[in-house]
């Protein structure tokens, strides 16, 4: 009757507690590899996702980059453009004076009165002009006023064959306008402005 009552166990004779048991291992081994697979699976899908998303956020990035200095170039563009116009006025408007100017001196009908008053007017002009002041054109007037004699002959009737000293001004003028413009154009290109040199100090002074 004990007989009756011994059931086998998993380590006591019989094989079908080891089975069993064995039946579990396997099932939770393969319950494991399906959740890691699917664990897997969802992982690289979000992985790709994140990456994607900063591959996006990258070229929208770099499309921003790209107009804020595409922005830039044509604002550094304009500037020039305005600064070059603003420097050919300035010289034209400095060659005319100098030469309503030269022509009086050279004059015989015209009074010292007049050309003083010329000459006045053509400072004080100079004097407000920002870019004047940046050229140092003040000094040179100055001294082509007191030193510039030089007039055609007493027939010449065209106004750039008078003076000399004024001829030489306008060169350096031209040349510094010249220097200036590539200076800048670098310096807006780099979105830096740079404080300029003394004009005085960088050509030469006739």
């Amino acid at each position: 009757m004990n007989n009756q009552k011994d059931h086998t166990r998993p380590d006591e004779g019989g094989n079908g507690g080891s089975n069993e048991w064995k039946f579990y291992n396997h099932g939770l081994q393969l319950f494991s590899a399906i959740i890691d697979r699917i664990w897997d699976t969802v992982s690289q899908r979000k992985i790709q996702q994140v990456k994607d998303q900063n591959a996006h956020l990258e070229l929208e990035l770099e499309k921003e980059r790209q107009l804020v200095k595409d922005y830039q170039q044509a604002m550094a563009s304009l500037k020039e453009k305005i600064w070059e116009t603003k420097a050919k006025d300035l010289l034209h408007e400095l060659e005319q004076g100098l030469l309503e100017r030269q022509d009086a001196y050279c004059s015989n009908f015209s009074w010292k009165r007049h050309r003083l008053r010329m000459v006045e007017n053509h400072l004080f002009k100079m004097a407000q002009k920002p870019l004047a002041r940046e050229l140092n054109i003040e000094n040179d007037l100055k001294n082509i006023f007191r030193n510039d004699c030089h007039c055609a002959r007493f027939t010449n009737r065209d106004k750039h064959k008078n003076g000399s000293l004024m001829w030489d001004c306008m060169k350096n003028w031209e040349q510094y306008v010249k220097q200036q413009k590539e200076q800048k154009r670098a310096e807006w290109s780099m979105g830096a402005t740079q404080p300029h040199q003394d004009p005085a100090g960088s050509r030469t002074r006739t």
